[in-house]
């Protein structure tokens, strides 16, 4: 019986430990779901969404389109690494079958296929093929070069900053950048002694044969490339890469309706290790361009991940949303920091209990009820203005929070005291309703979306004061 050689036994071993590790942490998280959310997967996987999900995979985790938008360059080295090595990896498997005229070859023949055939392909498929093989290693260097660049001198690739690194994403990253650098060595080296290449491979492998003795460097070389491989399998659940299969799992629960809760759960936890630490939110928050460090997106949710997450950095962010839009995995920032500032201050929250429901002293004959927000109250003449327009047009109305006590509840949400908050919102809310107003009015922006969006008012237009006068 003959036995694969040694030197692929890194590279098996990798592989193992990484799918079991998927099949076990992917299984727990959806567990983690919710019945409803577990039933919307059940009654969507064989639909179209599914194969919107297929196209979304392709387009984004493989194409990287959204990054080639913004960054041509940077799409560019996004896209000849993931999806180059997606077709090294398909058009692998294809050769493979191929030449043993079989479609149930072993991955290790197929990833190390230039060792085992030591024979150059004789058919015109064979041929084209093997050409096909040299193209995409190629493919992958350009990225792979790319990426070296860029870790030297983010600013040629128009990005101010790049995220930190921390030891597990350094040994994913090294033993990344080593795979296919050693691949084409140990491809070209084999091609040099056995002749087995194709377009690339077979002249660099004639090239290194005459300045070296190749024959010593061919196992050392494939040992290499194997090791690399196994190592990045198992750095990658401790490594910025687990993004690679996870976020393809999230590409899918996403098109099926599945969101981010106000509580932690499994689909939480995928949203998490979806971040790929791109880097390109930095350069859109506004704490970077006011040298803050460490609180911006990509960095709360490795904390999370890695479980040192601080108040400071969870709290110290205004939750303006300008990294949501840019984000390349559409990741729900915004709710995932929420989520987190629900769960550190769960103990904290405020029982608002002094607020007392009931009836309400003002006319239900009021028209037009004016809730002017915080921010406006600092800017007392757009107040002054909406009092003489008011007057102007004879216009019956309540100034609501005139005497500053009341809130729309935008700050008890963004600290993550949403049990409060929902006090507060139920309080005004039925003072609004009360008040029996048609339109609801309201200068600060931030109010605005608030009473649009979380508060329940049948037969009230909530307008901001530009639309109302209008």
């Amino acid at each position: 019986m003959n036995f694969p050689p040694s030197f692929i036994l890194p590279f098996t071993l990798g592989l193992l430990f990484i799918s079991c590790f998927l099949v076990i942490i992917i299984g727990i998280w959806i567990s983690g779901l919710s019945r409803i959310d577990k039933s919307r997967i059940i009654h969507n996987l064989f639909t179209r969404k599914s194969l919107s999900a297929i196209g979304e995979t392709f387009s984004e985790s493989l194409i990287h389109r959204k990054i080639f938008r913004k960054n041509p360059v940077l799409g560019y080295m996004h896209m000849s690494l993931a999806f180059g090595w997606f077709l090294l990896i398909v058009v692998g498997h294809i050769e493979a079958c191929n030449h043993y005229q079989s479609l149930s070859v072993p991955a290790y023949k197929a990833i190390f296929m230039r060792y085992f055939v030591t024979e150059a392909p004789d058919t015109l498929s064979g041929k084209i093929l093997a050409g096909s093989m040299d193209i995409l290693l190629l493919f992958v260097l350009s990225g792979v070069f790319l990426a070296y660049f860029k870790r030297l001198n983010s600013r040629l690739f128009g990005m101010k900053k790049t995220t930190q690194l921390k030891t597990g994403d350094r040994i994913a990253l090294s033993a990344l950048w080593l795979i296919f650098p050693l691949r084409f060595l140990a491809e070209s080296v084999s091609a040099g002694l056995h002749h087995n290449g194709s377009i690339i491979s077979e002249p660099t492998g004639h090239l290194l044969s005459i300045f070296l003795p190749i024959q010593l460097f061919e196992m050392p070389l494939w040992w290499a490339y194997s090791a690399s491989l196994g190592l990045f399998f198992f750095a990658l659940p401790v490594s910025r890469y687990m993004h690679i299969p996870v976020e393809v799992v999230m590409i899918f629960l996403r098109k099926y309706g599945i969101r981010v809760k106000i509580r932690i759960d499994g689909y939480t936890r995928i949203q998490v290790y979806s971040c790929s630490r791109c880097g390109i939110c930095l350069d859109s928050c506004q704490m970077t361009h006011a040298a803050i460090r460490n609180t911006q997106s990509v960095y709360v949710l490795k904390h999370i991940r890695n479980k040192n997450l601080t108040d400071e950095k969870l709290f110290n962010c205004l939750l303006c949303g300008r990294c949501q839009p840019d984000c390349p995995v559409g990741l729900e920032l915004n709710n995932l920091r929420l989520t987190q500032r629900i769960e550190s201050t769960r103990d904290y929250n405020s029982s608002y209990d002094y607020l007392k429901n009931g009836k309400v002293t003002i006319s239900p004959r009021t028209e037009v009820i004016y809730f002017a927000g915080c921010m406006t109250h600092l800017t007392p003449s757009i107040i002054k203005s909406m009092k003489e327009i008011f007057a102007v047009a004879h216009v019956k109305y309540w100034f609501m929070d005139e005497d500053k006590t009341a809130c729309c509840g935008r700050p008890l949400m963004q600290m993550g005291q949403y049990e409060a908050a929902k006090k507060l919102v139920a309080h005004n809310r039925e003072r609004i309703l009360a008040s029996g107003a048609r339109k609801l009015v309201v200068s600060c922006p931030i109010c605005y979306k608030i009473f649009k969006d979380d508060y329940a008012l049948p037969g009230i237009t909530v307008q901001h004061h530009s639309e109302y006068l209008l």
